[in-house]
């Protein structure tokens, strides 16, 4: 069992007679450089599991903790003995000079009084007539700093580091020497799941706001200086009210320092920081296999002179002609690839992927997006091909409903019961003077202090309901997107037929699925107006509508 912190002194003396000391030495790195991760420690528990010489004994640790060893083992009477640990380590060819050992991809990782425990490969190696067999570590190890700025106290869920190029897991080449052993380089890489070490935390350790938590992770060797393409993920989540619900916040390697883990441990001083947009809505199903999501704090835009991606301040915001709407000083009319105004209106898979601009407006539909296909789960979605600014600045953390989500959202899902509707999913409503689509959560309690609101769950249903019970101040919706629930604004949409236009914003909405129409030229979209809401089928792809888009809840994730 690897304990990455602390160091104990080896004791050959006062083990019963007849065992064998088991000892441990640091990790020693391609060509035998030895790294300066002296704190780097070996601790061994009763219990333990070690292979030696093809038998597995059991290992004992003196009261004192400053000794291992096995008893009744019976050395051989010529030759070298070999050691592995933990006992079922798979290893090629066992007890020859030569092996291959497979380094697990996933470690499962605790915290014991304040250290981290994390089960390591070790492979050990003796003389026929020695009383000791010292042990060196397979794997080597980076070491995060990671700080705690999102202003609430989150919890650990796991680390994963993932590389491009490098094998990070699997199997590498130990060569073992008379005098030691000494690890090689890796070998070649090997398939796609090997460039990746995932470690869980099976205590779910907490990192305080403003604390620092170390964390070390294994991962095979790295030989050469410029092998720098690491980047390193950490999942997180809080469990309190009002806090930001379960994050990925990322940290990348890169430059021309020596490599990961190759001289030296590296050390990665990572912050956690709330973006803002990790906590606007409440937990949504999406589907009957009971899948989540977070919608994000409010809709899609684009400069395209800085080709910046991000999302509104307010859930209400968008721009349409700058002219009555919420966000003045931009105009959706003036799109085009030089325009220095922000964008809100998008053709249908104009994620700036394969030639697909987010300035697009042709009027030919067969050239926008992925073909004949969906664009879910591609880089024609917007959240999966681009970081947005203020979204955690990362690909792949967001992405677009299908339209068989949006359809479960808004008509299928159970949920709570709102001002005595069961099963509450939406209310058409005016938010801070904007019209729109409210969206609740699966769990939903209203706020005391806020009207009642009517026509909940009402296709037909106007903006205001029957009187203007469902027109709702910017304190009352503060009240009610603290309580998880989501504001889709009546952006209306863009065309261009001779010239670039605007039509129906604030009267309608209209908001892109990642789903192509019946005719596979076309594509699916929401669409509400104070008389209706509809999935629409085959809808052109070239007119430009809102985007929203949702996060994936990890399991054991919540608000």
């Amino acid at each position: 069992m690897l304990m990455l912190a602390g160091c104990k002194k080896d004791n050959p003396t006062g083990i019963p007679e007849g065992a064998l000391l088991l000892t441990t030495e640091g990790f020693v790195g391609p060509g035998g450089a030895k790294t300066s991760v002296s704190y780097t420690s070996v601790q061994w528990d009763n219990g333990d599991k070690v292979n030696l010489n093809g038998t597995n004994y059991t290992v004992t640790v003196d009261d004192a903790r400053t000794q291992a060893y096995v008893e009744d083992f019976t050395k051989p009477g010529s030759g070298v003995y070999y050691g592995y640990c933990p006992d079922d380590l798979t290893v090629g060819t066992p007890n020859k000079d030569t092996t291959t050992v497979t380094v697990p991809s996933h470690y499962e990782c605790r915290y014991i009084g304040g250290r981290q425990v994390i089960n390591l490969p070790l492979i050990g190696k003796a003389n026929y007539n020695d009383d000791v067999i010292r042990f060196r570590h397979v794997t080597a190890a980076v070491k995060l700093d990671i700080k705690n700025a999102t202003g609430v106290p989150v919890v650990l869920d796991s680390v994963v580091v993932s590389s491009a190029t490098q094998q990070l897991s699997g199997s590498c080449g130990v060569t073992i020497s008379v005098g030691g052993l000494t690890v090689d380089a890796p070998q070649a890489a090997g398939s796609a799941a090997d460039k990746r070490v995932k470690v869980t935390f099976t205590d779910s350790p907490e990192i305080a706001t403003n604390a620092i938590k170390d964390v070390q992770i294994p991962i095979l060797p790295i030989s050469k200086r410029t092998d720098n393409d690491f980047t390193i993920t950490i999942y997180t989540h809080a469990n309190i009210t009002g806090a930001a619900p379960g994050s990925r916040y990322i940290f990348s390697r890169a430059g021309t320092n020596d490599a990961l883990a190759r001289n030296e441990m590296m050390t990665a001083k990572i912050a956690l920081s709330d973006s803002g947009s990790t906590h606007a809505t409440g937990l949504i199903t999406v589907d009957s296999l009971d899948h989540k999501v977070f919608f994000s704090q409010a809709n899609l835009k684009y400069l395209a002179s800085t080709m910046e991606w991000r999302f509104h301040d307010y859930q209400w915001d968008f721009i349409g002609t700058g002219i009555n709407s919420p966000v003045s000083g931009s105009n959706n009319e003036n799109i085009a690839q030089d325009y220095t105004g922000w964008i809100d209106l998008f053709g249908w898979g104009t994620s700036n992927h394969d030639g697909d601009s987010a300035w697009m407006v042709g009027a030919i539909d067969s050239v926008y997006g992925n073909g004949s296909t969906d664009i879910a789960g591609t880089d024609y979605d917007w959240g999966v091909k681009n970081p947005i600014s203020n979204g955690g600045g990362v690909a792949g953390m967001w992405r677009t409903l299908t339209s068989k989500e949006w359809n479960y959202v808004l008509f299928r899902r159970a949920a709570s019961k709102v001002c005595s509707t069961p099963n509450a999913r939406f209310a058409k409503g005016v938010v801070n003077s904007v019209c729109g689509l409210i969206i609740f959560p699966d769990t939903f309690a209203h706020p005391e202090g806020v009207k009642t609101i009517a026509n909940i769950n009402v296709y037909d249903g106007g903006y205001y309901g029957s009187g203007n019970e469902n027109d709702f101040s910017q304190a009352e919706w503060t009240l009610m997107e603290s309580a998880g629930a989501v504001f889709l604004p009546a952006t209306g949409y863009r065309d261009k037929s001779g010239v670039t236009s605007v039509a129906e914003a604030g009267a309608k909405g209209y908001y892109w699925s990642s789903t192509h129409g019946e005719d596979k030229q076309k594509a699916q979209r929401l669409h509400f107006s104070n008389s209706e809401i509809a999935i629409e089928n085959n809808t052109p792809r070239h007119l430009g509508h809102a985007v929203r888009l949702v996060r994936d809840v990890v399991p054991g994730q919540s608000k």
